[in-house]
């Protein structure tokens, strides 16, 4: 019976106790470090550990019997209990929680509240100060070897509740992938056309093209769709001789844009699908802008016939390169489209077009642009995703693993568009909490799949249900990091593949009503006047309204525009399809519409166009 008598003394009891709570907030704090969808070192998470800390330091002191302690338990817990009652009131002025979550806070705050004032009870009981001072009055040996015990157990604990999460993110820390799949080949299998034929395949003449092609002096690059008439005399002689040292090289793009299609395996020096040299792609560009600068220079000079045949081959081109496997290779691919449709609406906005050469014109695009289906999520694009998955894990030989903070760092330590960089502190958090190497694939297929079907939807059609791409598909990658800041973007461009469409329809659109204007000396009175008398199969829908491109007379020209993604009419405001945060129109027609500021668009009304 003495020993139990000696064992609950108020003092001792108390520590247990506390040391008990602290013991508690440990493993509080701790499930935060293996739940991804909680940060154990946000704002709450190291207010927990500070307070759990502060909580064994003092239950420890108590117990080894030291005096002060008592008075500044006291105030600790004083300011534990306003704690509690704070985080109380916050969390029933919010929005309201699922009832079994605030069942569990209300009791989880009046448990700690309860056992915090029981405990201020005892610190300021007489027999508690009397306890203290029976402690205090033991021998000097007995004194340290209770002190030893007391600090003996602390450090166990502290082994226990905080040493055990990093002992077990040591694997994570010095991991490394294991690439076992070897997904280039898997690749380059799933995208090789059947039955590959080299006299059918634009890829040689399109790798002489590229070689032999002489890009833009440096004077003249960053003015590769300027009208000539811009250039001053000494541009115009460069520009001259530039044209006259392309001029043999045009006939390797004739040849390689009259195949049918183009061709070439990819490659990576390191065998990752995720680092393939696209090359081409650059080289491309500089095909590009240099061959648009030929057309206007053509155009210019009264060769309007061989202006809008390479604008053809332009158009070609891109369709060649959107039927490439990666996302990249697409967008660059509707890029060359949409620079031949633009080429189209600068040599019209300058010249009289010959009514023969518009009909082909307008015949071309009309073929071409339902072969515009990007962006399509092809195979190559899930193999991508897996490799990427493959080389940031690492691999517990089961198919599973963890993610590497060293491979997350280098991925985010620039940060992206959408995210602003990460430290390797940060990173290294993040990857001790982060779903596996199987969710996070399962995860990706299921975005991938969203995604897949997500673009056979028109911005309209999500608007009109109250949703968008971002709204669709965030959701899903929120509580991954990796995948979140990988595949971020690919609402954008989901939603360029519909404007590159449709920019090319609003082309055709303007060929149509110049054709119109030749034979009737006047534009019409509306785009169904062009459906009635065959210049138009069908009229041109608008992407984000559901209805014909917004089309109006203005004395002897027209206005042909989107409404843009404001989903709202702002009477032909040009502010770049409406991506700033006052809207605006896309403008299609007349190609040098002024771009309007905030005050304009909001001021611009609809019977001013």
């Amino acid at each position: 019976m003495h020993l139990y008598r000696n064992l609950f003394k108020l003092p001792r009891l108390v520590g247990l106790l506390a040391f008990f709570l602290s013991l508690l907030g440990g493993l509080y704090w701790e499930q935060f470090l293996f739940d991804h969808t909680v940060d154990a070192f946000d704002s709450v998470g190291i207010v927990t550990l500070v307070l759990v800390i502060i909580l064994l330091l003092f239950s420890t002191l108590l117990l080894c019997g030291v005096r002060w302690i008592r008075l500044a338990l006291s105030f600790y817990l004083h300011g534990l209990i306003i704690l509690s009652l704070g985080v109380l009131i916050f969390g029933l002025l919010m929005e309201a929680p699922e009832m079994i979550d605030l069942i569990r806070g209300v009791v989880g705050c009046f448990l700690v509240i309860g056992l915090s004032l029981w405990m201020i009870l005892m610190l300021h009981n007489q027999s508690f100060q009397q306890h203290l001072t029976e402690i205090d009055s033991v021998t000097k040996t007995r004194r340290r070897l209770r002190q030893g015990i007391c600090f003996m157990g602390s450090i166990l604990f502290s082994l226990v509740v905080f040493m055990l999460p990093f002992v077990s993110a040591l694997p994570v820390l010095w991991g490394q992938p294991n690439p076992s799949i070897d997904y280039l080949t898997l690749a380059n299998t799933a995208l090789e056309p059947n039955n590959t034929d080299p006299n059918l395949n634009a890829a040689s003449n399109y790798i002489e093209l590229f070689q032999a092609f002489h890009p833009l002096p440096e004077s003249l690059s960053s003015q590769w769709d300027t009208w000539p008439d811009a250039f001053d005399p000494n541009e115009l002689m460069i520009l001259e001789e530039w044209v006259k040292i392309n001029e043999s090289v045009l006939t390797h793009l004739k040849e390689a844009t009259d195949k049918p299609y183009f061709w070439i395996p990819y490659q990576s020096s390191s065998g990752a699908l995720c680092e393939i040299e696209v090359d081409h792609l650059t080289q491309l560009r500089q095909c590009t802008h240099g061959i648009f600068l030929i057309v206007l220079w053509k155009a210019r000079h009264g060769q309007v016939e061989e202006a809008f045949e390479l604008l053809k081959c332009l158009l070609r081109m891109g369709i060649h390169q959107n039927q490439r496997g990666t996302l990249l290779e697409q967008l660059v691919g509707l890029a060359v489209c949409k620079v031949s449709g633009k080429g189209v609406l600068v040599v019209l906005d300058h010249i009289e077009v010959d009514l023969h050469e518009m009909v082909k014109m307008q015949q071309l695009i009309q073929t071409q642009v339902p072969l515009l289906t990007a962006p399509q999520f092809l195979q190559i694009e899930k193999l991508y995703g897996h490799d990427n998955i493959q080389r940031v894990f690492t691999d517990d030989g089961y198919g599973n693993g963890r993610l590497i903070p060293s491979k997350f760092y280098d991925m985010t330590k620039d940060g992206s568009l959408y995210h602003s960089p990460l430290s390797f502190m940060e990173a290294f958090c993040i990857s001790l909490s982060h779903p596996d190497r199987v969710e996070t694939t399962e995860l990706f297929d299921l975005y991938y799949d969203i995604a897949q079907d997500l673009a056979t939807k028109s911005p309209w059609q999500l608007y009109s249900e109250n949703s968008s791409y971002d709204d669709e598909l965030e959701w899903i990658l929120m509580d991954n990091a990796y995948l979140e800041r990988s595949f971020r973007s690919i609402s954008r461009v989901i939603e360029l593949g519909w404007r590159s469409r449709m920019y090319l329809t609003a082309v055709e659109t303007s060929l149509a009503l110049h054709r119109y204007r030749a034979q009737h000396d006047s534009f019409p009175p509306s785009l169904q006047e062009l459906v009635a008398q065959d210049f138009l199969e069908c009229l041109p829908q608008d992407i984000y309204s559901n209805k014909p491109l917004v089309y109006r007379m203005n004395e002897d020209h027209f206005v042909l525009y989107s409404i843009g993604s404001d989903f709202a009419d702002n009477g032909g405001a040009e502010s770049n399809w409406g991506d700033n945060d006052f809207g605006g129109d896309k403008v299609f027609w007349p190609i040098d519409a002024p771009v309007l500021d905030k005050a304009v668009v909001a001021d611009t009304p609809l019977s001013s166009i």
